[in-house]
């Protein structure tokens, strides 16, 4: 429904800065991806050398789509929404794999909460069925319009382990593709550059 989520922690700032880059398949008509990005602010307190105990929170200005469903403009659009998510958790490190001479991040659980607006005539058109590729929209309780339209508080659990993602008896990092610049902007290419600077979610609907 969510789509998988990668979180890229950066040597330098991973202990107060990070960005959650996410995409999500099966939501676009001719196939593509659909792609969202999170800039994350907080600290991490340093229980010792090689753990930390992190709270993050976004705050950034998004496209409220008024169907419900991500990336569906059919209903009109309610942009530059400054919606709030927040993550939690902790950290490990490992002091024998090394990124920039730093102990690498081997393992990270959490939590995360935010508010969301779910269109229920949507689902109950459809039978009931709400197991389907975005299907609701991150809100907030804080917009004229958007508030009162947020019915629906998301709240859950991660967890994150390097793994050995190809099979070749190796752990990998920075394995699988983050569409998103250091900022949280899309970057749908790949190529470092933002799609449209400051925009954290693709400009698919928008052509």
């Amino acid at each position: 429904m969510y789509g998988q989520a990668l979180a890229c922690p950066v040597t330098e700032t991973r202990e107060h800065t990070l960005v959650l880059a996410k995409t999500l398949k099966g939501l676009h008509a001719d196939g593509s991806d659909h792609y969202e990005s999170f800039e994350f602010k907080g600290f991490t307190e340093r229980r010792d050398r090689l753990q930390g105990n992190f709270y993050f929170e976004a705050h950034a200005k998004r496209p409220f789509y008024l169907s419900g469903r991500a990336d569906d403009a059919s209903e009109g659009v309610v942009e530059d929404v400054t919606i709030p998510f927040a993550r939690e958790g902790q950290w490990f490190l490992n002091e024998d794999i090394k990124v920039k001479e730093q102990p690498a991040i081997e393992f990270v659980r959490g939590r995360f909460q935010g508010w969301a607006y779910v269109n229920t005539k949507q689902i109950e058109a459809n039978g009931g069925e709400f197991l389907f590729p975005g299907n609701s929209v991150l809100g907030t309780l804080h917009h004229p319009v958007v508030g009162p339209m947020t019915n629906t508080f998301l709240a859950g659990t991660f967890k994150g382990k390097i793994l050995d993602w190809d099979g070749d008896g190796e752990l990998d990092l920075n394995y699988l593709d983050a569409h998103a610049t250091r900022k949280g902007e899309i970057d749908s290419n790949l190529d470092g550059i933002p799609d449209m600077p400051g925009r954290s979610v693709c400009l698919h609907s928008h052509g």
